[in-house]
């Protein structure tokens, strides 16, 4: 069986010979993965198989090549959900690769990516992620990641939404928010995001920080 690793290389090739790498963000546990190999002394185990990357611009998304042919060519299989039209990417290895983009001011489900016949799943607070990502060389490519920042406050934002997996959330973006308070540049940073928010985020950071007892926050963002 492949590792993380060779299953990484193998997605980031694709979306490198479709020169889509510009065009996208790492987000979620799977930016987290590779905290390990930039900032010092981050130890975090990642436990899913799912990996998400946010499109900024979904017009900017070209489909140079046929982007599902590409992921067919190497046994991934594409499903179409026939209500939103959603699309998602499956590995042999059951890995799951969906692509993200923010919420419409019309509030659509899904948006379509460029000329491509992909829908991305439209989230709330994904704008967080275009602040300051994180360039980072991996197997001879560039790969944008989520800030440590953006990552917090973004998880912090929709944790009452996220049912089963809000545990494991809550662990992640509790470590990584260790993690920055103990670094002057990233704390400066995720305090710059933060207070832009609107009202009604900072409302449900404050909510959400005092359910699930992530108090440490608050000392930043309110």
């Amino acid at each position: 069986m492949k590792d993380n690793r060779e299953i990484l290389k193998e997605i980031l090739n694709v979306l490198k010979e479709e020169e889509l790498l510009d065009n996208i963000i790492l987000v979620g546990s799977w930016a987290v993965y590779f905290y390990h190999e930039i900032f010092e002394n981050f130890d975090l185990s990642i436990r899913t198989t799912d990996i998400d990357f946010y499109v900024p611009i979904p017009s900017n998304f070209k489909d140079k090549f046929g982007i599902i042919q590409s992921f067919r060519a190497i046994n991934y299989d594409v499903r179409m959900d026939t209500l939103t039209n959603k699309v998602v990417f499956f590995s042999p290895d059951e890995f799951e690769l969906e692509f993200i983009t923010g919420l419409t001011r019309q509030h659509l489900s899904t948006v379509r990516l460029g000329n491509t016949p992909i829908y991305a799943e439209s989230l709330p607070y994904l704008n967080l992620y275009n602040d300051q990502p994180l360039n980072h060389s991996f197997e001879g490519m560039t790969i944008r990641l989520a800030s440590p920042g953006a990552y917090v406050l973004q998880k912090l934002l929709i944790l009452h939404l996220r049912n089963k997996k809000t545990s494991k959330d809550v662990e992640s973006l509790t470590y990584v928010l260790t993690y920055i308070i103990h670094q002057p540049k990233l704390l400066e940073d995720l305090k710059s995001m933060a207070k832009v928010l609107s009202k009604k985020a900072k409302r449900t950071i404050t909510i959400n920080a005092r359910t699930f007892q992530i108090l440490k926050i608050l000392d930043y963002v309110t």
